[in-house]
């Protein structure tokens, strides 16, 4: 059976659901308070899985009990978990309110070695990996690139979701060394930007936006898909989309039918 891994950071996010937006010198109370998980690490294999496809993840996690009670959930839904723990878990206080979201990240200071990740274990009947760019940095940049070549050598196809265009620049020194890529899914400015980091241009880009139109182009063929006009959970959609997208891709969807898997992942979280 054909098989996904994801490979990034499990976050830990302290979610608050707010009724008003953040103002400064504003005073509310929370209405909700929950600890998710956050990430392509935790929103994509998730969304994959729940799609249908075989996933497996990789790359690291905090060893604290809040990393250790998300890594749990991965069981129930037949993930692979492969994660490093190490100290100093990466960790987001969301604040949710009105349909958008204001994120504010700190932890995440270890450091994944290239000797840690067991690749063989990983990539163990592996046919597509998915890099979350947000993962390419100095905690872990060294080994996800490591795992990457040894997927190509290999002959496994990549894909990749950029890091936001501002961090871009401090992504590069990883991103140049990134082997050929099957696919770049992102945001359009965010697939621009990257883009001029890699060493080779993508074979696949798919652009997506919120309720914009999806963009996905391989050579020359364009296809434009419509978003639904419809309330999506802002928190982990983008993620959401590309793990509806890869799991059709396992199966052997065209560019059209994967962005309209991809749109309902995005719809659809996963409890």
């Amino acid at each position: 059976m054909a098989r996904l891994l994801v490979a990034g950071k499990l976050v830990v996010d302290d979610v608050l659901e707010c009724a008003d937006p953040l103002l400064p010198g504003s005073n509310q109370r929370a209405r909700d308070r929950r600890i998710e998980g956050g990430g392509q690490v935790w929103h994509t294999a998730r969304a994959a899985a729940a799609a249908g496809a075989a996933v497996s993840v990789t790359g690291w996690c905090g060893d604290d009990p809040d990393s250790e009670r998300l890594r749990e959930s991965f069981t129930a839904l037949g993930v692979d978990d492969h994660l490093a723990p190490l100290p100093d878990a990466p960790r987001s206080t969301v604040i949710v309110y009105a349909g958008d979201r204001t994120i504010v990240s700190y932890g995440g200071g270890g450091h994944l070695g290239i000797g840690i990740l067991d690749h063989a274990a990983a990539l163990r009947d592996v046919t597509l990996l998915h890099i979350d760019g947000y993962a390419l940095d100095a905690v872990a940049g060294d080994a996800l690139v490591a795992l990457a070549q040894e997927a190509a050598s290999r002959g496994i196809p990549i894909t990749l979701e950029p890091p936001r265009p501002s961090k871009c620049e401090s992504s590069a020194p990883w991103l140049a060394q990134l082997p050929a890529l099957d696919a770049l899914l992102g945001r359009p400015d965010e697939i621009e930007v990257v883009s001029g980091y890699l060493s080779h241009a993508p074979s696949i880009t798919v652009a997506h936006d919120q309720d914009r139109p999806i963009i996905s182009r391989d050579g020359s063929t364009e296809v434009v898909t419509a978003v639904p006009q419809v309330e999506v959970a802002s928190l982990g959609a983008g993620d959401r989309f590309a793990g509806g997208w890869l799991a059709a891709r396992l199966r052997g969807a065209d560019l059209a039918a994967a962005a309209e898997a991809g749109i309902a992942s995005a719809g659809n979280p996963v409890s």
